[in-house]
């Protein structure tokens, strides 16, 4: 990305974020572009903005609803991974060893305790990633560390400053996830939620507001599934 990339991504950024909150971002991103090829661009620019740099935060809103859509391509992921395309030939991939897949989880993980609204976004991104066919792995090793953060957060009392925000975004997300999710994958999930939907008052008896309309409507959606 050339310098003059750099000097109007923050007002577009700027733009886009005021046309979600006007819209809502689920129409906003029908039209931006999605095609197969901005994928990795765009999980390349979004590790370039880390959550430690609060006056990027609408950018990182951004690229990551942005990304919410792109991650919807109709293709398995691996096949337009490029670090394992290079990986294979035996090079170094430069990523750390990460594939597309991973790479993308971590970012969001990354802005899921965030303080403001790229945590709702981050929470999407997550939730439109791990619902896709071929991620059950992924997504199970994100409902255990979820399931043992919430268990954790009960136990201290809900937590404080930014494990508290961790929370409503781990709950933001599984929520989505139980939306979004077809009922055949997620069944074989609800094992590993047992800590939280075995006891409901974990999630009811919350003193936090936010937490505890989320924790409804995770189990109303936990619910359905069982159905």
């Amino acid at each position: 990305r050339g310098t003059l990339d750099r000097a109007v991504l923050l007002p577009a950024c700027r733009i886009m974020y005021a046309l979600c909150k006007v819209r809502g971002y689920k129409t906003v991103v029908k039209f931006v572009p999605h095609e197969v090829h901005d994928l990795e661009p765009l999980v390349a620019l979004l590790a370039t903005v880390p959550p430690s740099d609060y006056d990027a935060w609408q950018v990182a809103y951004s690229l990551m609803v942005w990304l919410s859509m792109v991650v919807m391509v109709p293709f398995d992921l691996s096949i337009i991974d490029s670090s394992i395309v290079v990986s294979k030939g035996g090079d170094s991939n430069g990523g750390g060893g990460l594939t597309l897949v991973q790479s993308i989880e971590r970012l969001a993980l990354g802005y899921l305790g965030s303080t403001g609204v790229a945590r709702d976004a981050a929470a999407a991104l997550l939730a439109r990633l791990l619902t896709r066919p071929g991620l059950q792995r992924q997504l199970e090793g994100f409902i255990d560390m979820a399931t043992a953060k919430l268990t954790e957060s009960s136990s201290e009392g809900g937590g404080a400053g930014s494990a508290s925000f961790l929370v409503v975004g781990i709950y933001t997300a599984l929520a989505t996830i139980f939306k979004l999710g077809h009922r055949s994958e997620l069944l074989p999930m609800l094992a590993h939620l047992a800590p939280l939907i075995n006891s409901p008052q974990a999630l009811l008896g919350d003193g936090f507001v936010t937490r505890r309309k989320l924790g409804m409507k995770l189990l109303q959606r936990v619910a359905l599934v069982y159905l």
